[in-house]
């Protein structure tokens, strides 16, 4: 396994960072190195966030990103300040009812998935777990973790009154890929 860079970005509130730690988790369940840091303003919900995850079945001698393979966006403001940390060729996860459009880049993106992650996370009955719909998409996806590690690693920090909740969104975000590489 290649050394994967991660990077979650959005509003404070929106579980981004909750996302990082499940990832990473995931990752050392899986047997192999990660870390995970973040960066938030000082407002408690409203101000800019991004979370870092980096995989390696390799030592990692750094947490520090410089640019990323994967990037998962949750609002416009965050992305286009971080889109130019992507890889040329970097894969770019978006919801597009928060990120209408792409901010320009100097970067040749990849592939740009679009998950509608709140949307899906309010028909399901509760919009504050999109970051958990869009693990669900981005594994399926990638395949960067197993699946059973990262629902044990949500089991692990998802407090247990959410847990089924979170549950439904994870199956949720997978499914919504699924039945997307169907057509």
């Amino acid at each position: 396994m290649p050394e994967w860079n991660i990077r979650f970005l959005g509003i404070g509130g929106q579980g981004i960072v909750l996302s990082s730690v499940i990832l990473a988790h995931a990752a050392v369940l899986d047997g192999v190195n990660a870390t995970q840091t973040q960066r938030y303003g000082s407002e408690v919900r409203g101000g800019e966030v991004y979370a870092d995850v980096k995989i390696s079945d390799g030592d990692i001698y750094s947490p520090i990103i410089d640019e990323v393979d994967y990037m998962i966006a949750f609002a416009y403001s965050t992305l286009s300040k971080y889109i130019n940390t992507i890889k040329d060729d970097g894969t770019l996860f978006i919801d597009p009812d928060l990120v209408q459009n792409i901010p320009p880049t100097t970067k040749r993106i990849g592939t740009v998935y679009k998950i509608p992650a709140a949307r899906i996370a309010t028909e399901l009955g509760n919009n504050r777990v999109a970051n958990t719909v869009m693990l669900g998409a981005m594994r399926a996806i990638t395949n960067i973790v197993t699946e059973e590690s990262l629902l044990k690693s949500l089991e692990m920090h998802v407090p247990k009154k959410y847990l089924e909740i979170n549950k439904k969104a994870y199956y949720a975000g997978k499914n919504f890929v699924l039945s997307s590489e169907e057509k």
